[in-house]
């Protein structure tokens, strides 16, 4: 055979080779009333694996590589200071890092309560955690657990991290006061309160280009645009009926955003800031919440995890959890509506993803 075409079949093989071990997509899902993360396959929706992490895991946050998991336990029969590091290979608790140390802040030992959010800082060695009760980002090391440091912050209660490109900043939405802090990593140090003019103030996302960061204020129903670079609000606009979370879609052309009380998904122009399409969930087999209708605990629908992953490249989905139905979503923006869905024995909270498995995982660090 000549020698270009002994090349040509080589590379073929290896592509083939390297198209069948790709590791296939698992979702990750907390649930925060029983203490749970599962792991589901993505494809056939069955539940792989199911880990007991702390008390009411809230917050939820995926290494950059996959291989980790970091749940933030922030309590649901008592306040919880702990944080659940999940190795997503063996899909079992490495290590469970209790939030407690002397960092400076006063003489004696200090515990963190009530860790509402969490996140990675760019390579994976360090761990942001936000302490709503104590009122403080805690920074941690991933492998050893040690506190190292925590940055006090003004802004009352904390509901979401979101780490900025470059990881010089980290931002911390605040519902109670209506604003965002801003933490310089590198002095470990709260630096600005970023005011907003509306309450309420949830979930964040960055768009892909870094510019702009757009954060949901669900008491006013409406979204904030945050100037990254000057690090202020420059708009806001109005939302759909209790806004909850939001992604931004590979291209940065269009944001989702989960409207918690209506039941459905608004999915907006960028370029406008113009709702263009709202995706409705009741076809996932959930009844939209009625104003009139008195209900004990979430109403049915009530979206309240929204990710897409592998964000920015060909293979980028979107899914949603539906906390009220006990379902996941995944969505078809071609058609605007739903894909399918996947039943789940547990109520959802917070979603992650990873395509780490036992056989095609590096090994974990």
């Amino acid at each position: 055979m000549h020698r270009c075409s002994l090349i040509a079949l080589f590379l073929t093989l290896l592509c083939g080779v390297s198209e069948a071990q790709e590791a296939p997509l698992s979702l990750l899902v907390t649930s925060s009333e029983t203490g749970l993360l599962l792991v589901v396959d993505a494809e056939s929706g069955q539940v792989d694996a199911t880990i007991r992490v702390g008390d009411g895991p809230t917050g939820l946050a995926v290494s950059e590589n996959g291989d980790r998991a970091v749940i933030a336990n922030s309590g649901k029969t008592a306040a919880g200071s702990t944080l659940s590091l999940v190795n997503t290979t063996t899909r079992q608790v490495i290590r469970t890092i209790h939030l407690e140390g002397s960092v400076g802040l006063t003489p004696e030992k200090q515990t963190f309560f009530k860790p509402t959010a969490v996140a990675f800082l760019p390579g994976g060695e360090q761990l942001v955690a936000a302490s709503s009760a104590s009122g403080c980002l805690v920074f941690v090391g991933a492998k050893t657990g040690r506190i190292l440091g925590a940055a006090p912050f003004k802004g009352r209660g904390a509901s979401h991290v979101i780490v900025s490109p470059d990881g010089a900043f980290v931002f911390v939405s605040h519902p109670d006061s209506g604003s965002i802090s801003v933490v310089d990593v590198a002095r470990r140090q709260t630096i600005k309160e970023i005011p907003l003019e509306a309450g309420g103030t949830g979930d964040m996302a960055l768009t892909p280009d870094g510019k702009q960061m757009w954060v949901v204020n669900s008491s006013t129903n409406s979204i904030s645009v945050i100037d990254v670079e000057k690090q202020a609000e420059i708009l806001e606009f109005a939302s759909g009926s209790y806004p909850r979370d939001i992604a931004f879609t590979r291209d940065g052309k269009m944001a989702l955003c989960t409207n918690f009380q209506s039941g459905s998904i608004s999915v907006y122009n960028t370029g406008n800031y113009k709702a263009m399409s709202e995706i409705s969930l009741a076809e996932a087999g959930a009844v939209p919440h009625s104003s009139e209708a008195t209900w004990e605990g979430p109403p049915p629908v009530s979206p309240c995890g929204l990710m897409f992953t592998d964000p920015g490249t060909d293979r980028e989905r979107a899914f949603v959890a539906l906390q009220g139905s006990d379902r996941i979503c995944e969505l078809d923006l071609d058609s605007m509506g739903v894909k399918r869905t996947i039943q789940l024995p547990v109520k959802p909270f917070e979603l992650g993803w990873s395509r780490t498995t036992l056989a095609f995982a590096p090994a974990p660090k």
